[in-house]
């Protein structure tokens, strides 16, 4: 639940439940919008690149996130919340219970951060700027690296079909130097044992 300035609330359902913990829980199916480019989502639902692309074409700006950490992943759920605002365009504020509290930017610049400690209330003060919104990963989303991957792919079988031509070319070379006609250009080489006479005369021998 969101508590805005103006004393209205905004209820939100995670949609990406961590189980079995929470299988009791029914997932949500809307996104968390608060309007003026303000939405939040819940710990896990920063996890799915997807989920939080479909958001961002909200025009969103900045994004609040409630979280629970298990100390261990503290610090790369918090930095996966970091990257989801740099594919998007967002600011983060991002409060983990056994994790971090961190406030970034756009840029994936940490404005604050600190150590939840789970025995006390913690919080932290930062001013952090907006979000330019939308980015071209927003529109286009996986394009580019599905297009590398094909373009691979398709490199890698014109390669191999080149190596085979090569190699059947290489063959018949072959064949051609070992066939008949070779064999008539090869010199002649004597290889009779007997010895060979110099001057009419037998070669010397020891006993």
């Amino acid at each position: 639940m969101a508590f805005e300035p103006d004393g209205h609330n905004s209820v939100y359902a995670k949609r990406h439940r961590l189980m079995p913990f929470e299988a009791k829980f029914p997932p949500g199916t809307a996104p968390g919008l608060l309007g003026e480019g303000e939405a939040m989502v819940i710990c896990k639902d920063m996890d799915f690149p997807d989920t939080i692309r479909k958001d961002a074409h909200a025009g969103l700006r900045l994004m609040a996130v409630p979280a629970w950490d298990s100390d261990a992943d503290a610090w790369i759920h918090a930095r996966m919340a970091v990257l989801r605002g740099v594919e998007n365009g967002f600011a983060v504020a991002r409060a983990a219970s056994h994790g971090l509290l961190t406030a970034s930017d756009a840029n994936g610049r940490l404005i604050a951060q600190k150590v939840a400690r789970p025995e006390q209330m913690d919080w932290i003060l930062a001013d952090l700027p907006l979000g330019p919104g939308p980015t071209l990963y927003t529109r286009i989303g996986n394009v580019f690296p599905w297009a590398t991957l094909g373009l691979t792919l398709l490199l890698c079988v014109v390669g191999m079909s080149a190596s085979g031509d090569l190699s059947d070319r290489f063959g018949e070379s072959r064949k051609s130097a070992t066939g008949p006609q070779a064999a008539l250009r090869r010199p002649l080489i004597r290889t009779d044992s007997a010895p060979a006479r110099r001057n009419g005369r037998s070669p010397a021998r020891c006993a």
